[in-house]
């Protein structure tokens, strides 16, 4: 063997043995035979260094096959180290930037990663080189003993809990790991449903991925989900869009709702048209519309920045263990589909223009809470001002001491007012 290897045995399939590109946190690169299954289907592995030893095994899911290349997830396992001492180390916890040589599996079988850095607290004082990180206090992203994967109207999602079902929507840049630590606040009241939205790997990320279409692919995932049942709907950013569209077009689907962060689509776009502060805030939407380069700018440095975005809009966030790989390791797979999103609310503009028209005549008969943050700089918080006139059901909105990501600066405030809410009769 002249390289690190990965074998992999897919559902339903023999052991094959892949050249391994890269490791890194949850996430394994590996050379294409061309005849990998679809993304999203599952396998066991064992990771190897040159000489042959295993040095970690557990489950991974196939994330992306791109040409030559594809990469997976790993889902759960155990880092097996030989020297100098038998330790036991969660696969999460180790990230190497180059598996392919016999140093860097040697130094990955015989040591233990390297402590991590919290994130910066302000933009001015966030290094954009720096690793991702947590803060020492923060919660761990799911809990292998109460979180599952699996597959729902076609969307790959994390469930948990047992209760009413819940299912909580993210936004960009966002995975539904974000979800996860109101989740185990909540596990004990709700079964709680986080899914993949359309575009972010593992679901499906082939479009089309206009708010109509949104609307439909998850609105089919709520109806799995709740089993053809009627379901509490949370939403936060491009997911409160998403879920709010689902209001207006397929109110029996839901019972109660939370929408996150951005208010109702009608009252954002005329607040934006009106408000110098929040064109200025909205200028990655329009850097969103060019082509290539937002991807491309977004991959550069190992997704630097997102982290420079992420201090910006949620400057007091700390990140859970494991978040930011499961970030980046999604985006990396699904790129350019979470970008479609901005770029379906401009073009094209004729439809555009006729969607608009048609949902002004619509209304959402729900009672539904809003939470925004204070300090938000992606979505100012007066960007809900005038929504009141889209609801006829009870529009309760709530300021809160944050940012942008609530559910990760605040989880035990927001698992209150979610649970609260959804629990009213």
């Amino acid at each position: 063997m002249t390289s690190a290897r990965v074998r992999i045995r897919w559902e339903s399939r023999p052991s094959v043995d892949y050249v391994v590109r890269t490791v890194k946190g949850r996430s394994i690169r590996f050379e294409s035979d061309g005849a990998l299954p679809p993304p999203g289907t599952k396998g066991a592995f064992e990771l190897r260094d040159v000489d042959g030893r295993t040095i970690a095994e557990g489950t991974l899911q196939l994330a992306f096959v791109q040409g030559s290349e594809a990469g997976a997830q790993v889902l759960d396992g155990q880092k097996i180290v030989a020297r100098p001492k038998s330790v036991d180390v969660a696969l999460d916890d180790f990230s190497t930037e180059s598996a392919g040589s016999a140093a860097d599996f040697r130094r990955l079988s015989t040591t233990h990663a390297r402590p991590r850095r919290a994130i910066a607290t302000s933009a001015a004082s966030h290094d954009p080189s720096a690793p991702p990180s947590r803060s020492p206090d923060a919660r761990r992203t799911g809990r292998a003993d109460t979180m599952e994967r699996t597959r729902l109207g076609g969307l790959e999602c994390w469930v948990t809990g047992d209760g009413p079902t819940v299912v909580l929507l993210h936004g960009f840049p966002d995975v539904p790991e974000g979800w996860h630590p109101v989740m185990e606040r909540l596990a004990d009241r709700f079964r709680l449903v986080a899914p993949y939205m359309p575009g972010y790997a593992p679901s499906p990320t082939d479009g089309p991925f206009d708010v109509d279409s949104l609307c439909e692919q998850v609105d089919a995932h709520l109806v799995a989900a709740g089993n053809g049942a009627p379901v509490h709907l949370v939403g936060h950013d491009w997911g409160s869009v998403v879920a709010q569209q689902i209001l207006m077009r397929h109110p029996e689907h839901v019972k109660r709702a939370v929408t996150m962060s951005v208010p109702h689509p009608l009252a954002f776009l005329s607040h934006t048209a009106t408000s110098p502060r929040q064109l200025v805030l909205s200028t990655y939407m329009f850097f969103f519309q060019l082509p290539l380069l937002p991807e491309a700018t977004l991959r550069a440095n190992h997704f630097a920045i997102l982290r420079w975005l992420w201090s910006r809009w949620s400057p007091d966030v700390a990140l859970p263990e494991g978040y930011w790989e499961a970030l980046t390791t999604c985006l990396d797979a699904s790129l350019p589909a979470p970008l479609e999103y901005y770029r379906g609310i401009l073009r094209p503009v004729v439809p555009q223009v006729k969607r608009m028209r048609a949902a002004s005549g619509l209304r959402i008969p729900h009672d539904v809470l809003y939470l925004c943050g204070k300090h938000d700089k992606a979505v100012g918080p007066e960007a809900r001002r005038g929504q009141s006139k889209y609801f006829t059901g009870r529009l309760e909105e709530v300021e809160l001491d944050a940012g942008h990501f609530l559910q990760l600066e605040q989880p035990d405030v927001i698992a209150k007012y979610v649970g609260d809410w959804l629990s009213e009769s």
